[in-house]
């Protein structure tokens, strides 16, 4: 009598179930959020009982999903988003000068969301003008047959270069599309960026039913 083949465990690959849930996970924390687009963009944030907050003593950069789906970036160390400039117009050649006036004003702003072909002319317009500019937002979709590129992963791959300690986060829009909020997990995730910062508000922590 012929013996039976030895049967062994089957092999189940779970990496593509994890990056999955790493995304939705991060998504819909992410729509917990409300943007309000100003010059700065300022961000009605979601509460939390954390009390860990975001490194101010170390620098860190911040990426910005609006309703709309437009990113915007972010350093908020002031030396750092000098570098970062510094660093763009010589890396990818970029058209125009850089005033003094221009570096003052880049390095004086929370964030920014031009593509880089229109970063120094944003940057040299007059006051009045910038008011009426309208940022599109950072390129952020990986490369098409059109030859646009993914510019977050510039932004993010200089801001490293200019401080390899970078820390990362992410502020989001309930409204955010979903094809938008993926690009940029992508992104994070195709430089190897697997842990971030998600902001909130601190509240006092519930206390119903704690016996207090």
């Amino acid at each position: 009598m012929s013996k039976k083949p030895k049967r062994g465990s089957p092999a189940i690959d779970m990496t593509a179930m994890v990056d999955v849930a790493f995304l939705l996970l991060t998504f819909f924390i992410l729509t917990t959020t409300n943007f309000r687009e100003d010059a700065n963009l300022e961000v009605d944030l979601p509460s939390s009982t954390s009390i860990k907050e975001l490194p101010a003593d170390e620098g860190n950069m911040i990426i910005y999903v609006s309703d709309t789906g437009n990113v915007y970036v972010g350093f908020t160390d002031i030396d750092t988003r000098g570098k970062v400039l510094r660093q763009l117009i010589e890396a990818e050649n970029l058209k125009g000068d850089l005033t003094e006036e221009a570096y003052n004003y880049f390095t004086s702003i929370e964030n920014i969301g031009v593509p880089l072909n229109e970063l120094l002319y944003y940057l040299n317009l007059e006051d009045e003008e910038k008011k009426i500019f309208t940022q599109k937002g950072v390129p952020h979709q990986s490369a098409d047959s059109l030859g646009r590129r993914n510019e977050l992963k510039i932004w993010i791959t200089q801001g490293r270069l200019a401080d390899p300690k970078m820390r990362f986060a992410i502020r989001g829009d309930g409204k955010a599309p979903y094809e938008s909020a993926e690009s940029v997990l992508n992104t994070l995730r195709e430089l190897k960026i697997l842990r971030m910062s998600l902001i909130t508000n601190m509240e006092e922590p519930p206390t119903e039913g704690l016996g207090m």
